[in-house]
């Protein structure tokens, strides 16, 4: 099993409970000069969620840079990179339909590979 294999089963295994719905959503992050960043959090947070005080789902990179988080409902969301500037890399949706029972879950929605601005911008 791949590392993102690995990183899809444990989300699905730890983070939602039997009967749930979610959708993936996958990248890769990489530093400046391309090398991958290792246990990193990547947050994924709806705007209809926030607003009541729920946090977001978080996710950590792997050895690799790749991450894969699960959400649970739909909406537009913010990907965001913690304590890093402009750390918010952009907005993507999620539907209603790409909701899937945690058992038959679509591939997962990539946004792609995310490059660090320069170490000394961030914290």
């Amino acid at each position: 099993m791949t590392r993102l294999g690995t990183i899809l089963a444990l989300a699905f295994a730890c983070g939602n409970p039997a009967g749930a719905q979610v959708a993936m959503i996958q990248g890769k992050l990489q530093d400046a000069d391309g090398k991958p960043v290792a246990g990193f959090p990547i947050i994924l947070e709806n705007a209809d969620s926030a607003a009541k005080g729920y946090s977001g789902n978080i996710g950590f990179t792997s050895e690799t840079g790749e991450f894969a988080v699960a959400v649970d409902q739909p909406g537009q969301y913010d990907a965001i990179l913690p304590n890093v500037p402009g750390g918010v890399l952009g907005q993507f949706e999620v539907a209603p339909e790409d909701l899937q029972p945690t058992a038959e879950a679509k591939a997962p929605q990539d946004l792609g590979t995310i490059y660090l601005p320069t170490k000394g911008a961030w914290r």
